[in-house]
């Protein structure tokens, strides 16, 4: 998914997730967020993080152009992508998530939008830069 002013980024589907999440590190300039708008999330550990606020941004997506908010989050924050498309995105956009075939479908303005779902990235996965060459071949 494209975001903002064009950089491809990664987002992890959640959907035990309440709220979809961007890392503020994705920003780019001068980005515009709302603190007043910020929540607090229990993390998958169990601990709690505070987020910095909402930003309105758009997605890009089969050249649709999709307004979304995200509450923003520090680099800090252990995510293996960039964010996550939580409940609230799902929810918002009629999405269906097929696991059989891998593909996430949703709407907007009577667009349909078929995204196929893959791995990450060994880059957004966490794995040190280091370490990739050294990994066995499958």
């Amino acid at each position: 998914m494209d975001i903002g002013k064009g950089n491809k980024l990664h987002f992890l589907v959640d959907s035990g997730a309440d709220i979809s999440l961007i890392k503020s590190e994705k920003l780019l300039g001068m980005t515009t967020f709302e603190p007043r708008d910020r929540v607090r999330v229990k993390s998958v550990n169990g601990s709690i993080i505070e987020t910095h606020g909402r930003i309105e941004t758009q997605i890009l997506e089969a050249e649709v152009n999709i307004p979304y908010s995200f509450q923003l989050v520090s680099q800090q924050v252990d995510l293996k992508g960039d964010g996550i498309l939580g409940r609230d995105f799902l929810k918002a956009m009629q999405a269906r998530i097929c696991y059989e075939n891998k593909v996430l479908t949703f709407q907007h303005e009577g667009t349909i939008i078929n995204k196929k779902l893959g791995s990450l990235p060994e880059s957004k996965r966490g794995v040190p830069e280091e370490n990739k060459e050294n990994k066995p071949s499958s």
